[in-house]
Formats: C-alpha cells, structure tokens, sequence
C-alpha cells in the first residue's frame, strides 16, 4: 500500500513538472511547434488472402489427414482487422478389418489487433469456430459396432503473433495460440474425431503464407 502510494506522489509530481515546464514565461514569446505528420492510409491494403502451407503437406505427410486451411482478413481501421478462417480436414480409414472416413468442416471469424500500424508486425486475436463433423467407421469383425454419426462442434481461442510484409504485395505470419474445443457427438466416435480435430484444451499453430489487395 505504501509502494503504491509513493509512486502515484511521484507520478503526480512527474506530470505537474511536465506542465509547468510547457507554461511560457510572461513576455517571453514562443516559437510555434509544426504540427506532426498526419498519417496516410491510402497505401494499406484493405484485404490479405492467406494460405497455410505447413498443414497442406505436413497432415497428408505424417497424419494421413488430408487438410485445406485458408486466412482472409479484411481491415477495420489502422490497428484491427475481421479474420475469417475456412477449413477442412479428413482422414480415410483403411485398415485390414476396418474402413470409413472422417470429415470436419469448419470456419473461424477472429478479431484481430496488431500493436503497430499497417497491420504488421505484432498481434494478438481472438476466434469464434464452428465444425460439422461427420463420421462413418466400419469393422468387419462383428464383435464391433459399426459407427455412423454426425454432430456439430464449437470452439474458442486466443493467438499472438507476428506478421510481415513482402514487398509490396506478398505477407507471412506465424502465431501460435490457446484452444478450447467441443464436439457433440456420440461418445463412441470421439476417439476417432480426435485424430483430426481437438477435443478439450489444445495448443494451435499457424503459419500462412499469401497477398493483398
């Protein structure tokens, strides 16, 4: 309580130096200061369309999981953006005594705002998702129950990143973010969900890659 009370003496006193120190003697005439450089919007772009390259090679790769991500971001102001996020991601399954396919549809609407100008550089957003999930999974052995289900998922998340330009027309960025995801759909099947999309607490990372206009 102390410490908080000494500091905010010294924050007034700091700020009552400050405007003191601006008061023009009497008589003593003053210089005028030029008036700062407005700043020009005219060569920011009002739309980036991005790609996620990493999750188009690195899922069929390693996972199996064939997926398309895209970023669209369209500008509000100097600072801030909307993001929307469309995605599919899938796997097929074919195993010995097993087949089917799991398929979830999605889109993401964030917000997004970037601490300099431009919208470069550091930023940090907010996501609302929806997935459909569709699910068919089929054992040949019949000690096994055949799985046929649909559901709808929701999800919540937080990012901080960091994006560039390149050039005139070309970015990049990176971030890397907190996920809280449902998906309601029959508890069976969601073991097999799981292997495409989060269920739970989860950790995303997305790097895109496109240009604006």
């Amino acid at each position: 309580m102390k410490n908080w009370f000494v500091k905010s003496l010294l924050c007034v006193a700091v700020l009552a130096v400050a405007a003191f120190a601006q008061v023009p003697a009497a008589g003593k005439k003053t210089e005028a200061v030029p008036a700062k450089e407005k700043y020009v919007e005219s060569d920011e772009p009002l739309f980036a369309v991005e790609l996620h390259p990493l999750s188009l090679i690195t899922y069929p790769l390693f996972w199996d999981n064939p997926s398309f991500y895209a970023t669209v971001e369209a500008v509000i102001n100097t600072n801030a953006s909307i993001i929307t996020r469309p995605f599919y991601s899938g796997k097929r399954i074919s195993k010995k005594h097993e087949s089917g396919y799991i398929d979830v549809f999605g889109l993401s609407e964030g917000f997004r705002y970037y601490f300099d100008r431009k919208h470069v550089g550091w930023f940090t957003s907010v996501h609302f998702t929806y997935e459909y999930v569709k699910l068919i999974h089929k054992y040949d052995d019949s000690r096994y129950d055949n799985l046929k289900d649909s559901g709808n998922g929701i999800a919540l998340s937080a990012y901080l990143g960091r994006k560039y330009r390149l050039g005139t027309h070309f970015v990049t960025s990176l971030d890397i973010g907190a996920v809280y995801s449902q998906v309601f759909i029959d508890k069976d099947g969601q073991n097999d969900v799981e292997d495409v999309t989060n269920i739970g607490i989860g950790i995303d990372i997305n790097y895109t890659i496109g240009f604006t206009f």
